[in-house]
C-alpha cells in the first residue's frame, strides 16, 4: 500500500465514523483534522465519488531559468562597456532596438556577476583598460592613486640622532584609594625610544611639567646629547612655567594641532605600552597606598623597558633604547665642571633610573646594569637583589602556589577515579597552607 492508498482509506474511514456518530465534530476530532477539511472533503466525495478522496498530485515547484545564453551574456557586457554610463533598463532598451529582448533586471544579474553592476565599477575596467594600452590616466584616477599613495608629509615626526626631539604627555593612572588622583608624565626620545616617566597626586600642573623636563634635559646632557626641540598637545601643564624651562634651557617648544593626537605618537604609544605591560599587570599583583610605592613600581619597568626590552621599531630594530642613546657616543661622557663619567663597552650600559624623593633629580651614573658593573659593586649587588626580589615575588606568590597545587589535585582526582574499582579520592592540602576565605588584594 502506497501513500496515497493510505491517505485515501483514512479520509473513508473518517466519513464512516462521521455517519456512525451522527456527530461531524465528535469526528474530526477523533481522526484530528478540522471541520473545514471535513467539509471540503464532502464537497469532494459528492462531485467525484469515493475516488474524489485521493490526495492530488502536485507538480514540484519550478526551479531557477535556464542559464541566460553565453552569446546573449558577451552582447550584453559589450554594449555596457561600450557605453559605461547606461545601465540596465537602457542596455535592455538598446538591445530590444535590434531585437534581442531581455528584461533589466537580467541585464543586471549578469553584470553584477561579472562585477559591472555599478557605473564606478564599469568607468574602472575601462581606465584599466586604456592605461595598460595607452598610459592614459583621468583626473579622477589620479585623485584615487594620490590617496591610495600620498607623498611623505614635509612635517613628519623624525629625529635623526637622539636628543633631538624628545615627546612629552600626561597620562591620567586612575584614582586610588588611599593615594588620591594620580597622574603620569612621561617623555620619549624619537630617536632611540629612551623613555623617562614620573608620577604625581593632583591635576597637571605647569610647574610638575618644567621640573620634569628639566631632568630629562639634565639625563641627555650625561649622555652627551643636548636636548634640542620638545613635542607636546596644547594642554595647560605645557605652558607657563614649561616654556619657561624651554627658555632657559635654550630648547624649540612645537605643539600638535588640535585633534592631531596622532602627530605626538611616539609617546602616546610609549603610555599604552606601560598601561598594558606594567599597570594593568602591577594593580592586579599588588595593593599601593603610597605614591613611593606606585613610583618604585614604575621606575622598575622602565629599567626593563630601556636595557632589557628589545624593541623591533623600524628605528631601535632589535636594540635597547639604551644601547642607542650611550653606544654611539665615546667612552668618557662630559660631566658637570670638567669631570668625566666611564660608560662600559657594552651595548645596553645606560644607566637605570632610581625613586627618588619629590624635589631631588635622578642620577644618571646612579646605577648601572648588572652585567655591565664590576662584581660586588653597589650598582651590581643593588640590581641582584632587585632581580632575587621581583623572581621570589613572582614564583612565591600565594597565587601561583594555589593554582599549581589545584591543577595538580585535579590531575590526580581524575586519574584514581578512572581507575576501577577505585574510590573518590580527596587530595591533601600541602604543609603549611590553609584554606582561604576569598581573594587576596
Amino acid at each position: 500500500m502506497t501513500l496515497e492508498d493510505e491517505v485515501h482509506a483514512q479520509r473513508l474511514r473518517l466519513f464512516r465514523r462521521a455517519a456512525e456518530l451522527g456527530n461531524v465534530s465528535a469526528a474530526c476530532r477523533e481522526a484530528g483534522v478540522s471541520r473545514s477539511l471535513y467539509y471540503g472533503l464532502r464537497d469532494r466525495l459528492v462531485r467525484y465519488g469515493p475516488d474524489g478522496l485521493h490526495p492530488k498530485r502536485r507538480r514540484g515547484r519550478p526551479g531557477r531559468p535556464p542559464a541566460l545564453d553565453p552569446q546573449l551574456e558577451r552582447r550584453i557586457l559589450a554594449e555596457a562597456l561600450a557605453q559605461p554610463a547606461w545601465g540596465p533598463q537602457r542596455i535592455s532598451d538598446q538591445l530590444a532596438l535590434r531585437g534581442i529582448y531581455v528584461a533589466a533586471s537580467t541585464v543586471y544579474r549578469a553584470l553584477k556577476r561579472q562585477r559591472l553592476g555599478t557605473r564606478m565599477e564599469r568607468f574602472g575596467v575601462l581606465e584599466r583598460h586604456s592605461a595598460r594600452r595607452a598610459g592614459l590616466l583621468t583626473e579622477r584616477t589620479r585623485k584615487v592613486l594620490a590617496k591610495a599613495r600620498p607623498a611623505p608629509s614635509q612635517r613628519h615626526v623624525e629625529a635623526k640622532n637622539p636628543a633631538d626631539l624628545v615627546c612629552f604627555d600626561c597620562f591620567y593612572v586612575g584614582k586610588l584609594k588611599g593615594v588620591g588622583k594620580v597622574w603620569q608624565i612621561t617623555a620619549c626620545d624619537a630617536a632611540s625610544s629612551f623613555a623617562w616617566a614620573r608620577l604625581f597626586i593632583g591635576d597637571p600642573r605647569a610647574m610638575v611639567a618644567a621640573a620634569f623636563l628639566r631632568d630629562v634635559a639634565h639625563d641627555l646632557r650625561q649622555a652627551g646629547w643636548p636636548l634640542q626641540r620638545v613635542l607636546t598637545d596644547r594642554g595647560s601643564e605645557f605652558k607657563g612655567a614649561f616654556d619657561q624651562a624651554c627658555r632657559e634651557l635654550g630648547v624649540r617648544h612645537t605643539r600638535t594641532k588640535p585633534r592631531h593626537a596622532f602627530t605626538n605618537g611616539f609617546v602616546e604609544r610609549l603610555q599604552g605600552t606601560i598601561l598594558h605591560e606594567h599597570w594593568r599587570i602591577e594593580f592586579r599583583r599588588r595593593y599601593f597606598t603610597r605614591l613611593h610605592q606606585l613610583e618604585r613600581s614604575l621606575q622598575s619597568f622602565l629599567r626593563l623597558y630601556n636595557h632589557d626590552r628589545p624593541h623591533r621599531g623600524y628605528r631601535t630594530r632589535g636594540r635597547t633604547p639604551a644601547s642607542i642613546l650611550l653606544g654611539e657616543k665615546k667612552d668618557e661622557i662630559p660631566r658637570q665642571k670638567g669631570e668625566s663619567v666611564q660608560t662600559y663597552a657594552a651595548s645596553d650600559s645606560f644607566p637605570s633610573q632610581r625613586s627618588t624623593p619629590t624635589g631631588s633629580r635622578p642620577s644618571l651614573t646612579g646605577d648601572a646594569r648588572s652585567g655591565n658593573m664590576p662584581p660586588g659593586s653597589r650598582g651590581h649587588i643593588a640590581n641582584e637583589r632587585d632581580h632575587i626580589r621581583r623572581v621570589r615575588r613572582a614564583f612565591e606568590s600565594r597565587l601561583v602556589v594555589e593554582t599549581v597545587e589545584r591543577v595538580a589535585g585535579d590531575r590526580v582526582r581524575r586519574r584514581d577515579l578512572n581507575q576501577p574499582g577505585s574510590r573518590r579520592v580527596t587530595p591533601r592540602r600541602s604543609a603549611g597552607s590553609r584554606p582561604r576565605s576569598g581573594p587576596s588584594r
